[in-house]
């Protein structure tokens, strides 16, 4: 019998006699590694199950436009993409909850035109971070 370079896991030929201990020490050895990676994926899940992400788009209408995120935003990033150039217009971080023009407000924010974040007629693009 012989055995894999890495795991070690063992390798059947055809001239040996089939045991089923070669078979069971191998599933010992993946499940004790599967178990491993496991509770490392489950750290993992559980810290980016406490975390919430948006992404979308709006067009201005000349006023303030007040968008729903289903939760508080930690990050809110406001592109501009209704002109030649595709930029960042703002970035609002928690604690941070104004910049000209620009609020978070409870589950979601809002963008008025008087900052730009609005015009009339204008594409913009987000994403928020919760």
């Amino acid at each position: 019998m012989q055995q894999t370079e890495t795991y070690k896991l063992n390798l059947i030929e055809s001239s040996d006699p089939f045991l089923p201990d070669a078979l069971n020490e191998n599933t010992r050895k993946i499940e004790e590694v599967v178990q491993e990676k496991l509770g490392e994926m489950d750290q993992r899940v559980t810290v980016l199950e406490g975390r919430r992400l948006a992404m979308g788009n709006y067009v201005g209408e000349g006023k303030h436009v007040e968008i729903s995120l289903g939760f508080n935003a930690k990050v809110l990033v406001v592109f501009s993409t209704g002109t030649a150039t595709v930029g960042i217009l703002g970035i609002l971080l928690e604690g941070i909850s104004t910049v000209g023009g620009l609020y978070l407000t409870e589950g979601g924010f809002r963008a008025s035109n008087g900052g730009s974040y609005a015009r009339a007629n204008t594409g913009y693009a987000f994403f928020a971070l919760g």
